[in-house]
């Protein structure tokens, strides 16, 4: 079971790539880049809500917040460096 998600998380991947470059003619990079988290919460919400909140404490929260920061920072980048070379 393992490995057909592993394979599926790469074809999604690789896709997600195309597709960014694709759009990247018409939107800003930055729209790009809130788009795919923004997309992605709804998927992760209700999993979320099904299984119930934990306690969070604030440890979490500051890790958390340092998490949304610096993926925001790398797929910034990564949408950049889409816009700007060939997907090769």
């Amino acid at each position: 079971m393992w490995i057909v998600l592993s394979i599926l998380t790469a074809i999604f991947y690789a896709l997600q790539g195309v597709w960014s470059k694709k759009i990247m003619r018409d939107i800003n990079r930055y729209t790009v880049t809130w788009a795919m988290f923004a997309f992605a919460l709804p998927v992760l919400f209700f999993p979320f809500i099904a299984a119930g909140i934990p306690e969070i404490g604030p440890r979490f929260c500051w890790g958390t917040a340092g998490s949304v920061l610096i993926n925001m920072v790398g797929f910034t980048l990564f949408i950049k460096a889409l816009q700007i070379s060939p997907l090769s």
